[in-house]
């Protein structure tokens, strides 16, 4: 038996994931705050593949809710957790219902909504499917970050809460290599989402422009490269930020 978690399973490069982890035989435990993630799953298990697909409805940022959720599914998956996709994040909005955030006009509750959903949660979930891992002497943790690590003229506190993203990965892809679990990160440009969905059609545009590629990333193709990486012969790459933005920004 072949068992991933994913969270923010409900929609997006999540719900792509999850059926492609379906598809390739994995049992799925899709974790989201929206209880659309129900219905992800039970398409799931609609499907003619000989696995099962688990819905939880949780707040990752709240590391209680985390704790009960992977204890729930570690009874689930008879402690078997392979694989772990932090995929969950939000970007900010602001009362404009637009993404252009100033620094001086973010306030400490939106600060503290950023870091705990983007990388507080990451390491809440890390923190309790670890052990079980180790035990198990296999593990591969996929952490989703951004472009936006480069820096933006806007947002910093997004930009700074995926740096952070890209700095756990390689702190945790060296703590636990020696237990044969690998860590990666992927960092994805503008991707066509409801994530996107404050955003322009200018706006949109704009950022398009700036690519070597004139479209948005579709969510399926991050999805790809997260099956590819959930691979147990791709273990050369550990501790590794991919960046998939079509050509944004290159290094």
């Amino acid at each position: 038996m072949k068992t991933a978690i994913i969270t923010g399973a409900a929609k997006g490069i999540g719900k792509s994931a999850a059926f492609k982890f379906a598809k390739d035989g994995y049992y799925t435990a899709l974790i989201d705050i929206d209880e659309e993630v129900k219905n992800v799953s039970n398409n799931i298990n609609k499907m003619d593949n000989n696995t099962t697909s688990y819905p939880f409805v949780a707040d990752i940022s709240q590391s209680n809710q985390v704790k009960d959720t992977i204890e729930l599914i570690a009874d689930k998956f008879d402690n078997r957790l392979d694989v772990l996709v932090n995929n969950a994040g939000i970007v900010p909005v602001n009362n404009n219902k637009n993404l252009l955030n100033l620094i001086d006009s973010i306030s400490d509750s939106e600060l503290d909504k950023i870091f705990k959903t983007n990388i507080y949660s990451m390491f809440y979930l890390s923190r309790e499917v670890v052990p079980i891992m180790k035990k198990n002497n296999y593990g591969i943790i996929i952490n989703i970050g951004s472009v936006a690590t480069v820096g933006l003229p806007v947002n910093s506190h997004y930009s700074a809460s995926k740096s952070a993203v890209d700095g756990f990965t390689r702190s945790a892809a060296r703590e636990l290599s020696e237990f044969n679990i690998r860590v990666f990160c992927i960092a994805p440009g503008l991707v066509d989402t409801s994530l996107i969905a404050p955003m322009t059609e200018e706006e949109k545009k704009s950022f398009v422009n700036m690519q070597l590629v004139k479209e948005l990333i579709p969510a399926w193709e991050i999805a790809n490269l997260i099956m590819y990486l959930a691979n147990p012969d791709a273990k050369s790459l550990t501790g590794q930020i991919l960046h998939v933005n079509a050509g944004t920004f290159l290094r």
